[in-house]
């Protein structure tokens, strides 16, 4: 935007004019919108923008683009605006600061969100490295990434990471205070298998890692019936024999919260055919059944075995698949009593299902 051969080009009054030329020209869905607006052209006049640059800047620039209507994103990056710098300071960092009000957090998860671009990423790092970014900032924008599927971006967070004095810490999110969710399991919740084995490639990685409820990525996998990620987990030694274990102190948090906690925890002590037989996950029983899996009759901490879930939640993939995969053979005990005496049958009454058609 600065010239170093051209002193003029530091003026605010001709920056903001090169600024208008160069959106007009690269980016014409936005450049239409200050083209089209008589006061926006009026203001980019030499004497105008000149008396008032700040005014300048918000008549000619920001107030079109605020009233674009577009499903896009656009992020407008200047770089090397130390180039405008001059021995009486630098005015068009004031003049920036005051009518963009730069967040650099708000920048950096804008940007994790809605970029998945190598350079920009690193760029936007660049930009914003100086003005004190924290570890949790870079943290909370790389889960982020990871979970909106962005990989370029994410890769640029890890090479960042990487050379910082965090490099064993792992990719955490702010509501990892509650739920202990890493980058890991966020990707495995939305599918985003190329992130996931990005992730595990890392020396230090979050595979054995549990939720707040003992939940591994590979249960979390099973919940949302990733099947290409639950197969990936599994080669890179994911563990079926694990147990949800609770693991926060649930009394320290506000119903809201308590209230979604409850909504998506594992059972206690329920194994992953607990949570297939909740969540009636149709592709990771095909797969497990596939390759031979038999552990489908274990108990939760209250006796209850995955069938009287099943039972509960209708779920009809686990019954047809599970339970009656052979017409004239039931596969397993639908008398099993829990801790309480109830059975699968009393499941389905409690939970008012409509499983009971199927047997």
């Amino acid at each position: 935007m600065c010239r170093f051969n051209y002193k003029a080009s530091v003026q605010s009054d001709i920056f903001i004019r090169n600024l208008a030329g160069k959106i007009v020209k690269d980016v014409p869905e936005l450049g239409n919108s200050i083209l089209a607006d008589d006061h926006a052209l009026d203001y980019l006049e030499e004497y105008r923008c000149r008396q008032d640059p700040f005014l300048c800047l918000e008549i000619a620039i920001i107030a079109p683009l605020k009233h674009i209507q577009t499903d896009k994103k656009y992020l407008i990056i200047i770089d090397a605006l130390d180039e405008c710098d001059t021995p009486m300071g630098n005015d068009l960092y004031d003049l920036l600061a005051k009518r963009t009000h730069l967040d650099h957090t708000r920048l950096l998860i804008c940007m994790a969100s809605e970029v998945n671009c190598y350079d920009t990423a690193n760029l936007i790092i660049q930009l914003i490295t100086q003005s004190g970014l924290s570890s949790s900032n870079m943290s909370n924008a790389a889960f982020i990434a990871s979970s909106n599927g962005n990989f370029k971006t994410l890769i640029s967070f890890h090479e960042k990471r990487s050379t910082s004095n965090r490099k064993h810490a792992v990719l955490l999110d702010d509501w990892r205070l509650i739920t202990c969710e890493s980058a890991l399991n966020a990707a495995v919740r939305y599918g985003h298998l190329r992130i996931v084995k990005s992730l595990l490639e890392e020396k230090v990685n979050t595979l054995h890692c549990e939720m707040f409820d003992g939940r591994t990525p590979l249960m979390t996998a099973a919940i949302y019936d990733q099947t290409e990620v639950f197969r990936y987990l599994h080669d890179s030694g994911g563990n079926f024999a694990f147990r949800c274990k609770r693991k926060c102190v649930w009394r320290q948090h506000r119903k809201p919260e308590l209230d979604l906690l409850t909504e998506k925890a594992c059972p206690e002590n329920g194994s992953i055919s607990h949570l297939l037989a909740i969540h009636n996950s149709y592709g990771i029983i095909k797969y497990l059944l596939k390759n031979g899996f038999d552990d489908w009759e274990s108990r939760d901490s209250k006796g209850l075995t995955p069938l009287h879930y099943a039972f509960c939640s209708n779920s009809n993939n686990f019954i047809k698949l599970v339970v009656f995969a052979d017409k004239d053979k039931v596969h397993l005990n639908l008398n099993s009593k829990s801790s309480n005496g109830s059975t699968p049958y009393h499941s389905a009454a409690i939970c008012k299902s409509l499983i009971l058609s199927l047997c």
